[in-house]
């Protein structure tokens, strides 16, 4: 069973993280103007902090994650709302039957050890024109998380983010502060962790 399978059912209890998906979403909401009409992934959803409110915006949201409990959490909040569950690997998410108009995520890249691998899977489910929002952390020196099972980045340096994302196809990319979060690590100190929010667009074709 992995980390996030034994966190699953108390990971909602955190108020950092339901505040931390908050300001993700109105950072979200900040760079592109949702559509009734839209389809999005929301890639590492986990418990669906973020999607319950990308789907209150949109027609319908995909959530997909590695952890089968925390999306057992997820479906159980989102029973009646226009949301599916899918697990995946977010570095091979499939050619879907139609394009998404938008991916989401939210602290979930930092967890993939590809990165390359999981934006050009991010590329090829978006339609021409389809957005990619995406929050994690500013490059860390490891302290970030208590324990770092599961953990293959620490955060991420956003010239050579901003790199990858070029090579993967995307383009006008851009990058803002959605938070910076103030977490008290294992010494005992509080300190404060920087979350970006980028956005990027697949070209028209």
């Amino acid at each position: 069973m992995s980390v996030f399978d034994q966190r699953a059912e108390s990971w909602d209890a955190n108020p950092r993280r339901r505040e931390l998906a908050r300001h993700v979403f109105e950072t979200m909401t900040r760079l592109v103007a949702w559509d009734r009409s839209w389809r999005v992934l929301d890639a590492g959803a986990g418990t669906g902090l973020l999607t319950l409110a990308v789907a209150s915006r949109v027609a319908h949201v995909t959530a997909v994650d590695t952890s089968p409990k925390m999306l057992e959490v997820l479906a159980a909040k989102a029973a009646g709302l226009p949301i599916t569950t899918m697990l995946k690997p977010l570095e091979a998410l499939g050619l879907p039957a139609v394009p998404f108009d938008a991916v989401v995520s939210s602290m979930a890249l930092h967890h993939v050890t590809d990165t390359a691998a999981a934006l050009a899977s991010f590329g090829r489910v978006l339609r021409p024109g389809g957005h990619l929002l995406l929050a994690d952390l500013d490059r860390e020196d490891g302290t970030f998380h208590e324990d770092n099972t599961g953990v293959a980045h620490f955060g991420f340096d956003q010239t050579a983010l901003s790199a990858a994302l070029s090579d993967a196809g995307f383009s006008d990319v851009s990058f803002v502060n959605a938070w910076n979060m103030p977490k008290t690590i294992t010494d005992g100190t509080v300190r404060t962790f920087p979350i970006f929010c980028l956005h990027a667009r697949v070209p028209e074709r």
